[in-house]
């Protein structure tokens, strides 16, 4: 079991969250330590889970299915005395995807290619060469190179 600072670190990320990104997500506590954001769309199979690994410790999975490597994770951490920051850019990374101001893209490079968690504005068409495919919450900005 994690040790209670986690957990009320965890129900502070859900309510953080839930005033940033309104009723366009619906947020399940999934167990102790870890949450499920879902659209609210009941017809999208994409999820977002957040597990709080610890103080200052938390780790964003983007499920997409259908995507080879799925899911596709984001740690973000701090010391333990910064725990209130590192909540906060937690929430912005997550609100950010759910409103589609940051995709997943998988970039095709061989040294720096993978998984990269990019801002919307950055598929300038220079950008898209590089990658294999781009995945949004919504689809507004899925692309494929096949």
């Amino acid at each position: 079991m994690k040790e209670g600072r986690s957990t009320t670190a965890l129900d502070r990320f859900t309510q953080r969250l839930a005033e940033e990104v309104g009723r366009a997500v619906v947020i399940e506590r999934a167990a102790e330590d870890r949450c499920e954001i879902l659209p609210a769309e009941s017809g999208e199979r994409r999820r977002l889970e957040v597990w709080c690994r610890g103080p200052a410790d938390l780790e964003v999975a983007f499920h997409v299915p259908g995507k080879q490597g799925s899911p596709f994770e984001q740690v973000i951490a701090g010391p333990a005395a910064e725990e209130d920051a590192v909540l906060e850019a937690a929430v912005r990374f997550v609100a950010d995807l759910v409103r589609e101001r940051r995709v997943l893209a998988w970039d095709r490079r061989l040294l720096r290619g993978g998984r990269r968690f990019l801002e919307a504005g950055e598929l300038a068409p220079e950008t898209r060469r590089r990658l294999a495919w781009v995945v949004s919450w919504r689809g507004t900005w899925n692309w494929s190179a096949d």
